[in-house]
């Protein structure tokens, strides 16, 4: 299974812009390099000397970097994963819920992490309401619903294939699915992907992934957490059954309550004989 990491195109407004400015500057780069103005004998125009910056400039040191999200206009480069989703200016919801989940630090941390964000519009329309996440529980789900979008790495959108699962922080997959040019994570669309971010990248999506239900427990573990099969229990403890019906079986069974048990009139202590236990 391949791992992710991620590559897309950034906004135009944090992207595109800075690009043309270091176009333009390489371009004036070159011209003066090439027109040998500062050089009256033409000497520095000849052996390159001011041609080195023009040279530099339009091989990508400077524009290319910035598009490949290693280098900024001012030659700082991108923030980190929160830093970039601030400066974007729509995903304000996504980066409520990850301070609310105490993950902001975590995810400005060296990484690298890849992230699907879904936008402010995502999460109107899944209806999610911040304010209601306040119990240890629900901001456990919360968390759940967050680390369902990042996984470790640093996947670009090279590297997705249709058919891909990328394992979570949260530890259940997402599967990619790629039809021409649209480009899906789970029930989300990417929108925009390979959005830099000096420790990682994100992928922008139209839609809150929700993490897929945990299944139930063998029938040991359902019996335990329900709570009112303890008789149960201790009766197939005694006669060496609970670790079989652990295993994946599967199995059927009829299981009767304590008030059951208490009904019967059946007493587990006096089961000791081997001839007792038997019955049992």
């Amino acid at each position: 299974m391949k791992r992710f990491s991620t590559r897309w195109m950034m906004t135009a407004a944090v992207i595109v812009t800075p690009m043309a400015c270091a176009e333009d500057d390489a371009d004036d780069a070159v011209a003066d390099a090439t027109d040998g103005s500062d050089a009256t004998d033409g000497s520095d125009a000849t052996d390159g000397s001011d041609a080195t910056d023009g040279t530099d400039a339009t091989d990508g040191s400077d524009g290319t970097d910035v598009a490949d999200g290693d280098d900024g206009s001012d030659g700082t480069g991108p923030g980190t994963i929160p830093e970039v989703a601030t400066a974007a200016g729509n995903f304000t919801s996504l980066l409520a819920a990850a301070t609310k989940a105490g993950l902001v630090e975590t995810l400005s941390s060296a990484g690298p992490f890849t992230v699907f964000a879904p936008t402010d519009a995502a999460f109107e329309k899944a209806g999610i309401d911040l304010d209601t996440f306040d119990t240890p529980d629900e901001l456990a789900q919360l968390t759940a619903i967050l680390t369902y979008h990042a996984a470790v790495g640093k996947v670009l959108a090279a590297d997705l294939s249709d058919g891909q699962e990328i394992e979570t922080v949260n530890g259940a997959t997402l599967a990619v699915s790629i039809d021409g040019g649209t480009v899906m994570v789970g029930d989300a669309t990417v929108t925009t992907a390979d959005v830099m971010a000096s420790n990682g990248v994100i992928h922008i999506i139209d839609t809150v992934l929700m993490p897929p239900a945990e299944g139930p427990g063998d029938i040991v573990a359902v019996a335990s957490a329900a709570g009112s099969f303890t008789k149960l229990l201790e009766a197939a403890t005694k006669a060496g059954l609970a670790d079989d019906l652990m295993t994946p079986g599967p199995f059927t069974v009829f299981a009767p309550t304590d008030a059951a048990f208490e009904k019967a009139g059946i007493d587990l202590a006096t089961f000791d004989t081997p001839e007792e236990l038997e019955a049992l």
